[in-house]
């Protein structure tokens, strides 16, 4: 008499949730880091912007615009980049229950949305940062020099990222 034992039916690998050792080097996975790392490195840059003299910060109501735009689209931009890694990583996106979601057309359409306005930023902070710069500006003593400028450096390098990444999820989703 034999026993009813219980097996497991094996489920291919992708309808499994697990981790992707293939996403991490491949050039999607790369591309997504290096949009994760260059948006952290941007919101760093902004946020150290204004100096600390005794204890206050006063910075010009057009600078500070400048800074909390570029602040709220590198914490967006970070946050939407860390779920689409972990997403990708994990194998989430190709489950049975989000298989009516088109997550290539989705991450595409979310890249071409983010380059435009972390390339208009990244042209505001590098005017900003030559206006600190001036001589005769009366408030550069209010602002660490340079962090404009890296603000503005990382920007060009995530809508750069962005850019290509939207391409490689454009052909894609051409090919079919």
């Amino acid at each position: 008499m034999s026993t009813p034992t219980i097996a497991q039916q094996s489920v291919p690998n992708s309808d499994r949730i697990g981790f992707t050792k293939s996403y991490p080097m491949s050039i999607a996975g790369l591309l997504r880091i290096g949009i994760i790392l260059f948006q952290l490195a941007g919101l760093i840059s902004a946020a150290s912007i204004p100096k600390y003299l005794s204890g206050q910060i006063y910075i010009p109501h057009d600078m500070n615009s400048t800074r909390d735009a570029y602040l709220f689209f590198s914490i967006v931009g970070f946050i939407i980049a860390i779920f689409i890694y972990i997403f990708r990583l994990f194998n989430i996106t190709s489950q049975k229950a989000f298989s009516k979601i088109h997550f290539n057309l989705l991450i595409m359409v979310s890249d071409f949305l983010w380059v435009l306005p972390t390339f208009i930023l990244a042209i505001v902070c590098a005017v900003k940062e030559g206006s600190i710069r001036d001589p005769f500006y009366l408030y550069s003593k209010f602002f660490n020099q340079g962090a404009f400028a890296s603000a503005s450096v990382f920007g060009f390098l995530c809508s750069i990222l962005y850019a290509v990444d939207g391409a490689f999820h454009l052909i894609k989703q051409t090919r079919g």
